[in-house]
């Protein structure tokens, strides 16, 4: 019981597939760059400009450039901007994390009592109670010497002198906010201090919470966060030809081989936006794509296990996110800038994503096909859990059962395919114990990924020709085979030769094991090849009895 439930630990963290592979994402861009404050506070017009700005955009700006750099722009915030700031900042999932508000509402603090208060009383009255609920405890006396023994030291007056409160907290930190806090009310309006006071303490544990979480999933939906039933609607199948004949109605569609060929390496969405930049497309129809792709990045949230705050984390989505888009927008336009910016217009950024990932599942699919048909040990398994999208179980299963068999480089590579964003392997670490990734930009690096693909279904399939189980190491498997062919064909058989007779076995049965695109045969078929005669470098086979020695052995050529 205890392994299956640490084993579903690791499953579901490996599920959000943004950090699960070694790869080095960009240095945010976009909003997540973040905005120049200085620059603005500098404008004659700043009070006119910072209420303008997006609230997620200004919260990640304050993040990376440091509040305290900035106090003198929080004045100028909006009420809905610093509402909004809270959403992201203060929740770990749907739990108000107090020392959070207190330490986001404290730089308010520092420029004046007056900004505290003000700041907090513009907030919903459930965010104030829900922060502050459990922190007091009152005493109501007509006379101070009333109050219970050890009380009369600690308890803080109210000016009445016949209310008394204690602040339940052991943290000295959330103990002096709470102190300015109430001194910033008592200061500038009385009546309210004592009634935020009675509510904070007598009101029913968990009604403040429940209603400002309500309010909090609205507004966050508003910014493209969704639930993470409707984020794993994201990555559900979509038909890319259907949309394909939309966009290209005439018969010139090209084969993905041909369009890879012709493309770039950089990103086609990013040539797209610069072609329309050129176009004379609208700057707010321009802030607008972007905008789109930052809610599509914000509705990944969920499924990738991150949070609004998570800057890090957003960023690789936003990555993963865009390299998808490119992908499926390079497939629909089949390398015609003009038709791009068409599409970009036309097409939702999480249709765009649909499309790009749906390429893959093709590939994935076709990877699954060809393990059951070679009755691959535990292919049923993925198979399962390939149909319930369960990304980390796949994961998992890759790492504990497959990477042995079929060696770390191939491993590797199927868990590129398999992660939730699917990814391309780029190089081998200097360790040589792991491979670096990087999401799939564009046609190229999705051609990249199929023959490698291809080269890896050819070795194992080669492996099943022999009468040895499945169950253990490929190399080893191939080893024992190549000697059998050799020991049993006649004399002049050497490991160049049964290379040489795979080779065309496997070209002969290439329905067996090929997928994806049906171009580039002779290339991969060398691949194949290769990778196998990496495996019998160094192999010397024993003559069988009547043989001459030193004529009959057989070496792979160093």
């Amino acid at each position: 019981m205890e392994n299956r439930l640490s084993d579903s630990f690791v499953a579901s963290s490996l599920d959000a597939g943004h950090q699960n592979l070694a790869w080095e994402p960009g240095p945010p861009s976009g909003f997540l760059a973040g905005i120049d404050l200085k620059a603005i506070l500098s404008d004659p017009n700043a009070a006119e400009i910072v209420p303008e700005l997006p609230a997620q955009a200004l919260y990640y700006a304050l993040k990376q450039q440091g509040v305290e750099e900035v106090l003198d722009l929080l004045p100028l915030l909006s009420s809905e901007q610093v509402e909004r700031m809270l959403d992201y900042d203060v929740w770990t999932q749907d739990e108000l994390v107090p020392k959070k508000f207190f330490s986001f509402l404290k730089p308010f603090g520092e420029i004046s009592r007056e900004q505290l208060y003000e700041r907090f009383s513009d907030l919903d009255e459930e965010y104030q109670l829900a922060a502050l609920q459990g922190f007091f405890k009152v005493h109501e006396v007509e006379d101070p010497y009333d109050l219970p023994e050890g009380i009369a030291e600690t308890a803080y007056r109210m000016p009445c002198n016949k209310v008394f409160y204690e602040i339940l907290s052991e943290d000295p930190d959330e103990i002096a906010f709470i102190e300015e806090l109430m001194e910033s009310l008592r200061e500038n309006n009385m009546r309210y201090a004592y009634a935020i006071l009675g509510h904070a303490t007598y009101q029913p544990p968990g009604e403040a919470l429940a209603q400002v979480a309500r309010f909090r999933r609205g507004r966050l939906e508003d910014d493209g966060f969704v639930s993470y039933e409707e984020s794993l609607g994201i990555f559900a199948p979509i038909d890319h030809a259907a949309i394909l004949r939309k966009w290209n109605q005439t018969e010139r569609s090209q084969d993905l081989t041909s369009l890879a060929l012709q493309g770039g390496s950089g990103l086609f969405l990013d040539a797209v936006m610069l072609a329309a930049r050129d176009e004379n497309v609208s700057i707010d129809e321009l802030y607008q794509l972007h905008q789109s792709f930052l809610y599509l990045a914000n509705s990944l949230c969920a499924a990738g296990q991150v949070g609004p705050e998570d800057v890090a984390g957003l960023n690789r989505l936003l990555e993963q996110g865009k390299a998808l888009v490119s992908l499926g927008l390079e497939y629909l336009g089949q390398g015609d800038l003009g038709l791009g910016i068409q599409i970009v217009r036309g097409e939702s950024a999480r249709t765009l994503f649909r499309v790009g990932l749906s390429l893959v599942d093709a590939l994935r699919e076709d990877v699954i096909q060809r393990l059951e048909g070679m009755h691959w040990p535990r292919a049923e398994r993925i198979r399962r859990f390939y149909i319930a999208r369960q990304w980390g179980q796949i994961l998992l299963e890759l790492d504990r059962h497959w990477i042995t068999q079929v060696g770390l480089q191939a491993g590797e590579v199927l868990k590129g395919l398999f992660n939730r964003f699917p990814m391309v392997p780029m190089r081998m670490m200097q360790d040589q114990n792991r491979i670096v990734f990087a999401p799939i930009v564009n046609l190229r690096e999705y051609l990249q990924l199929e023959r490698n693909l291809q080269s890896i279904m050819g070795y194992l399939y080669a492996a099943t020709w022999s009468r040895l189980p499945l169950h253990q190491a490929v190399d080893l498997i191939l080893r024992e085979a190549a000697m059998e062919a050799i020991r049993n064909a006649d004399e002049d058989s050497n490991v160049p030769r049964v290379l040489e007779q795979w080779k065309q076995r496997l070209k002969a049965e290439r329905s067996q094991w090929w997928v994806g695109e049906p171009t580039g045969q002779d290339e991969v078929l060398d691949a194949v090849i290769d990778m196998i005669h990496e495996e019998l470098h160094g192999l010397i086979v024993l003559p069988r009895a009547g043989r001459s020695s030193h004529d009959s052995q057989s070496e792979v050529p160093t």
